[in-house]
């Protein structure tokens, strides 16, 4: 599913989707936490379908390699841009940090060696 259209409507999918409660996920917008308003935004079919979509994202993320995932965000960060909002630019340059710390990671981690029946 791609990116909802409401820019306040997909941060709060993506906070459920990594599991933060419907008033957090509310907070985060910005908005004093109120329940009733959260709970509304969480009944609607869209906001409903793109946390699915998020979760089973994330399960495939889940069993990817560290560069599959580096070239996600970086996807991610180019449809948030897309969308011409500050908010959008703003995930999509965190998006863009991610991948960088991410790929710092890699190239710092031990290579593993493998020994084919070669004497090392």
């Amino acid at each position: 599913m791609p990116l909802l259209k409401n820019l306040d409507h997909e941060i709060f999918a993506q906070g459920i989707a990594r599991g933060l409660t419907v008033n957090d996920s509310y907070a985060e917008l910005g908005f004093a936490p109120d329940s009733r308003n959260a709970g509304r935004l969480m009944k609607l079919a869209a906001a409903i379908e793109r946390v699915a979509a998020l979760r089973a994202e994330q399960a495939i993320v889940a069993g990817t390699s560290p560069m599959a995932v580096i070239i996600a965000l970086i996807r991610t960060a180019a449809k948030m841009e897309d969308l011409d909002h500050p908010v959008g630019i703003k995930e999509a340059r965190q998006c863009l940090i991610e991948a960088a710390a991410l790929r710092e990671r890699m190239r710092a981690a031990p290579q593993q060696r493998f020994n084919y029946g070669v004497a090392m």
